[in-house]
């Protein structure tokens, strides 16, 4: 569960960055956070990575 403060800055980066869904969106910065942390999401099910 997010806070709808949160969901709407979720929302906002959504957008801006033309992505289609909230959840794509949420996997993206999570992402983005954990390589800024050194610890890069394992690929998924035979998806490309995110550089």
């Amino acid at each position: 569960m997010v806070t709808r403060t949160e969901a709407a800055a979720i929302d906002e980066y959504r957008f801006a960055n033309r992505i289609p869904t909230r959840a794509e969106a949420i996997r993206r910065l999570l992402a983005i956070g954990l390589a800024a942390e050194g610890k890069p999401l394992p690929q998924r099910d035979g998806q490309p990575g995110q550089e």
